[in-house]
């Protein structure tokens, strides 16, 4: 008999972690993981040549967010299950106008 264990669904795994830098790596983005007080890793993105971070990634129940630190909504500006349509749409916003949360 084998066991299963069941990761929590907003855990951000290395894998999590390489497919980030990977969608990021064409993109006019930065990301950079940082750890929290509570020790549970925190994922900032960064536009190109600024000093401070943009959003703040999270993921929740299989759902990627972000979340604009700019302008300090508690909702994300963006939501996505896929990291490559995330990454787009924060890289090029003019394009999400008319799409408030990416596919």
């Amino acid at each position: 008999m084998t066991n299963i264990v069941n990761l929590p669904l907003d855990r951000i795994t290395d894998r999590d972690r390489t497919r980030l830098f990977q969608a990021a790596a064409g993109s006019p983005l930065d990301i950079d993981v940082v750890t929290n007080e509570d020790g549970s890793p925190c994922v900032l993105v960064y536009r190109c040549g600024w000093t401070h971070p943009s959003f703040r990634i999270e993921k929740a129940a299989g759902l990627w967010k972000a979340f604009d630190l700019e302008h300090g909504n508690d909702q994300p500006a963006y939501q996505s299950r896929m990291l490559t349509d995330l990454v787009a749409a924060l890289s090029y916003p003019e394009e999400q106008q008319n799409r408030p949360t990416a596919s």
